[in-house]
């Protein structure tokens, strides 16, 4: 028998298709190894070493080579497989279908087997054609591909834009992969067939299209069947898919006893108030667990991973006194076994790490819990507060606040007995205490604490609750002076040290005359920058002192010293860039980033091969601007059909000065419309994750370190007007010359970068962003490489195909026709005659007509 070969072309199609905007880390294994290797994605040859791995299992005879279906976040050490919580990126969903046929001894169990095994009580499909119909009937939408295993199949449902898991993310998707397969597993079954179990698992692992699958001691090839839709989804799609599907295909549990109600104004908890009106189905089929059966009152259910058909996990509703839950199965690594649990108990296990306290605040965040009435001159509008796990997917960059809040310099302590007792007095008694210290941000949801140099939002309100707890803490000090006088005002400082109290103090603080404030009002006056010993005018030049009135939220990766200096920056700058001119320009974008007002509409685009320099020039510049500078992912600044861009991500730019992107693909179309906006100091909308929708106008200069040059529109001169080239073609990388400690050489100069960066300002407020022939020059080599007319007409002259010749013309449908076949030559892709023709006229050569013919005047 032929032994079946590698077909390296279509694995690297899949690796590209699959991971190509994929963060973290790949993880390739085998059969006998399924410890594997893990790929680096960060690295631009990520994908020759992947191929080249997979290629040497290959070669050594491995039964079959896989691919995890998700990227991992972290490189994993010797022999480790990796688990569901290394999950990073999540490319789509997936299914794996098994067909009848070698490498699947599938024999349907008798009624009376007694073998030690699940029991296998229905057949598999036999043929291609007959799972597809199967799938079909799920509701789940058209597979963007098919892949067949060599003995089975992948359907994929590919996501437009990969999915970057977070911690808080990474519970709910899990949930949403059990449903999608047991969608899937319910319409086969229904069907009459079988579907396998823990295919849902993030961690799982697929053969990998181009390799061969030896199961069996047969050679079969693992590949892409033809037809496919190629549709791309958004998890959004996805998830409505799912929701419409399941309750078409997946039974629904027992009725659910009718909650009980509470009386308004009773001072119920949230866990008490979440125990009565929520069922046991609405806490647990998120979470991936399915309902079975019910007997009488007791329901019995299916944990995760496991097939309802090998039995139950737990019972609900046995219990007369209370509706617990009661675990059999040691495989639930969130309750104990043999064991009851409540409702609340569940919740908090699942979400808070079995943290009570922190559960009882999130669901009262939820609305869960009704408040004692409380009698105040003032109705103030509360606001209701976020999670800190959601606020921890928001970014924020100090995760030493959480741990240890940070609670204000105080002032002289002020007389709090003179408040009324009461939530309102608490939060009259906070601004007395701090009256500079605390700002909420309503359309941010956040809170923002003044740290001695700078305004940092936190990522919950605990630094505010510490303050009020302090507070109280002196309070009690001071009805302690006061004798009988005293006695109340003690009692009512103690009080409000209970977290109810604590909770009521802060939203009726936040309200505050002189608190409440909004994002417009950080950061508004970009002539001020906050440095790390004061506040750097950029106009007078003059250095103040750390203020809160300046309301400044960011600060410069760097100290203002006047004379510091950076002889390892310049020497760098002359060894990536020879030309001293192309070197006086970048510095002046420098400079002109550092202003925040980027109205010259100019953007900076440093092209070259990899190991050039460029992006420790771009990752030196973006650490140097500290908070004022910020990276964003290549896919932003692609094009996309329709109006796609995520307002989150775009929202992330706001308040920058400084952004830098990535490499960007091979091919890809430069978004020019949104990269006109962010030059234009156009007024832009969006919003942060669970934040109000902002409108706010670009502070940032864009910077694109590409090794690959994005598609631009030819037509379109507004876009190519604003992007500057900066040409790397000194390549040290792998050189004797490259030095390996180069970035953290740089940063150590930071304050001297500081000092070029000002130069830099003052040389762009003379020349402003006047682009050298060098800079020019590589732009209109950039513009002809995006111009195939304009390729064809350079190429025809200098190849002499195309000759000068004052009296000769050439009919425009011949000339047409020689650029039809050129490109078809080239393999490019033929603009309209009508385009084609509107270019070369662009070029200054005339036409004429005579005789019914159009004809190009002055070339042969």
């Amino acid at each position: 028998m032929t032994q079946a070969g590698f077909d390296r072309d279509e694995a690297q199609v899949w690796l590209e298709q699959l991971h190509g905007d994929s963060e973290g880390f790949l993880h390739i294994c085998s059969v006998g190894n399924f410890a594997g290797a893990t790929i680096d994605l960060s690295k631009t040859d990520w994908v020759s070493k992947a191929l080249y791995y997979i290629e040497s299992l290959h070669n050594g005879g491995t039964e079959g080579i896989y691919l995890r279906a998700t990227t991992i976040s972290r490189r994993l050490d010797k022999g480790e497989r990796g688990g569901v919580k290394d999950t990073l990126t999540f490319p789509g969903f997936w299914a794996d279908i098994d067909l009848r046929g070698p490498g699947h001894k599938h024999e349907v169990c008798t009624d009376d087997c007694v073998k030690p095994h699940r029991h296998k009580t229905l057949d598999l499909p036999e043929t291609v054609e007959q799972a597809k119909t199967i799938l079909a009937g799920s509701g789940l939408p058209e597979p963007t591909l098919w892949i067949h295993s060599g003995g089975g199949l992948y359907p994929w449902w590919l996501l437009k834009d990969p999915l970057r898991v977070t911690e808080d993310g990474l519970l709910g998707l899990q949930a949403l992969s059990e449903q999608w397969h047991r969608i899937i597993g319910h319409t086969f079954e229904r069907a009459g067939f079988e579907y396998g179990t823990g295919i849902h698992d993030l961690a799982r692992v697929l053969r990998i299209p181009g390799t061969v699958n030896r199961k069996a001691g047969m050679e079969r090839p693992c590949t892409f069947l033809p037809q496919n839709s190629g549709t791309m989804y958004t998890m959004a799609d996805l998830s409505e898919s799912a929701t419409s599907a399941a309750k078409e295909i997946i039974p629904e549990p027992a009725p659910r006893p009718a909650p009980r109600e509470t009386i308004p104004g009773s001072g119920v908890s949230p866990l008490d108030d979440f125990e009565v009106k929520t069922d046991w189905a609405d806490i647990l089929i998120p979470l991936g667990w399915a309902f079975s059966h019910q007997q009488g009152p007791t329901r019995y259910w299916v944990r995760p991973g496991k097939d309802r058909r090998d039995g139950h996990s737990a019972t609900t509703g046995h219990a007369a006194d209370r509706d617990r839950i009661w675990v059999f199965s040691t495989d639930v690594l969130e309750l104990e076994a043999q064991k009851e649990h409540t409702k609340q108990y569940v919740y908090a296990a699942y979400h808070h790490a079995g943290d009570m306290s922190a559960a009882a605040k999130s669901l009262r965040e939820k609305g869960f819990g009704e408040a004692r009435t409380v009698m105040m001159d003032v109705e103030p509008t509360v606001l209701a507060p976020f999670t800190v796990s959601e606020k921890q997917a928001m970014g924020w960059r100090d995760e030493s606040l959480v741990a240890e809040p940070v609670v204000p310099q105080q002032i002289a302590v002020p007389d709090l007995s003179m408040y009324e007792h009461s939530d309102s007095g608490n939060a009259e008694r906070m601004v007395a205490m701090y009256p500079t210290g605390f700002r909420y941000c309503a359309d941010m949801k956040k809170w923002a604490i003044w740290e001695g140099s700078v305004w940092r939002f936190a990522l919950n309100s605990d630094p505010v609750k510490a303050a009020v707890k302090r507070m109280n803490k002196i309070a009690k000090k001071q009805a302690g002076l006061m004798g009988e006088e005293g006695t109340a005002f003690s009692k009512w400082a103690s009080t409000s040290n209970a977290n109810s109290k604590v909770e009521g103090a802060v939203a009726m603080y936040r309200t505050e005359p002189g608190v409440e404030a909004h994002a417009r009002d950080f950061d508004t006056d970009p002539k001020y920058l906050n440095v790390r010993n004061g506040i750097l005018n950029l106009e007078s030049g003059e250095l103040l002192a750390h203020d809160p009135r300046y309301m400044l939220s960011k600060t410069f990766g760097a100290t203002y010293r006047p004379t510091a200096t950076a002889p390892r920056w310049l020497q760098f700058l002359e060894e990536v860039i020879p030309d001293a001119e192309t070197r006086d320009f970048l510095q002046r974008m420098a400079g002109y980033s550092l202003l925040g007002k980027p109205n010259r509409r100019a953007m900076a685009l440093l092209s070259g091969p990899p190991g050039t320099g460029k992006s420790k020039l771009v990752e030196t510049l973006t650490q140097v601007f500290g908070d004022y500078g910020g990276t964003a992912a290549a896919s932003l600044f692609r094009a996309k059909k329709g109006d796609n861009t995520s307002t989150v991500e775009l929202h992330a730019l706001r308040g920058k000065r400084f952004v830098a992107t990535s490499e960007s693909a091979e091919d890809s179309k430069l978004d020019e419309e949104l990269i006109k906006r962010l030059t234009g100091q156009d007024s832009i909308t969006s919003r942060g994750l669970y934040e109000a929708p902002q409108s706010w106008t670009p502070q940032a200069v864009m910077w694109m370190a590409t090794n690959h040059n994005p598609k631009i529109n030819p037509d379109d001169p507004a876009a190519w007007g604003r992007i500057k080239v900066i040409e790397f073609n000194q390549k040290f990388e792998g050189s004797e010359t490259e030095d390996h400690d180069i970035l953290d050489k740089l940063l150590a100069e930071a304050d001297g970068i500081l000092n070029w960066l000002l130069e830099g300002l003052a040389k762009f407020r003379s020349q402003g962003v006047t682009a050298p022939r060098a800079v020019t020059d590589a732009g209109e080599k950039y513009r002809v490489e995006n111009d195939t007319a304009l390729q064809f007409l350079v190429t025809a002259f200098a190849q002499e195909q195309i000759v000068p010749t004052p009296e000769a013309e050439v009919m425009k449908a011949h000339l047409f026709q020689r650029y039809e076949n050129w490109c078809q030559a080239n393999r490019f892709l033929a603009l309209r005659q009508r385009k084609f023709n509107k270019r070369v006229a662009s070029t200054g050569i005339a036409e004429t007509k005579r005789g019914g013919q159009v004809y190009w005047v002055g070339i042969a």
